[in-house]
């Protein structure tokens, strides 16, 4: 097993033993996007009793052409945001948005990931996570 791989394994266990995940609640699976326009990011945390001190993120644009795209611990998307990721309880739900642009040359991307990787500080022991989320969606118009 590689460092990569050995790395997002643990951060995976770590986050899992935890109770700590983030979400995509926004676009949903199968989202059709319109290049050119804003969308929005909807970005979600599950509540807990450890510390958890959120450090940033990065949402991407991954173009899959007719295969499978690579796993984002690999390689992400085309940049559309990054930086930090404050998200506010609202009633039972903590939650973030974020709007971004979808790119003018992302037209006719039938089979792409939305993609977000999520760094946090988990606990008194300062533990680094690094989690990757992503959701099925497409663009609008003919490539």
């Amino acid at each position: 097993m590689n460092m990569k791989s050995l790395a997002a394994a643990l951060a995976l266990c770590t986050s899992t033993a935890f109770g700590q995940s983030m979400s995509i609640l926004q676009p949903t699976e199968g989202t059709v996007l319109t290049p050119g326009e804003n969308t929005t990011v909807q970005l979600s945390v599950t509540n807990s009793n450890t510390g958890f001190y959120q450090v940033g993120l990065a949402i991407t644009l991954a173009d899959c052409g007719e295969g499978e795209c690579q796993p984002a611990t690999e390689t992400m998307g085309r940049l559309l945001y990054t930086g930090g990721y404050a998200p506010t309880q609202v009633g039972p739900h903590i939650y973030q948005n974020f709007t971004v642009t979808v790119p003018d040359y992302a037209t006719g991307w039938n089979n792409s990931l939305l993609q977000v990787a999520h760094f946090y500080i988990l606990g008194a022991s300062s533990i680094p996570v690094l989690e990757f989320k992503n959701v099925s969606v497409s663009t609008s118009g003919s490539s």
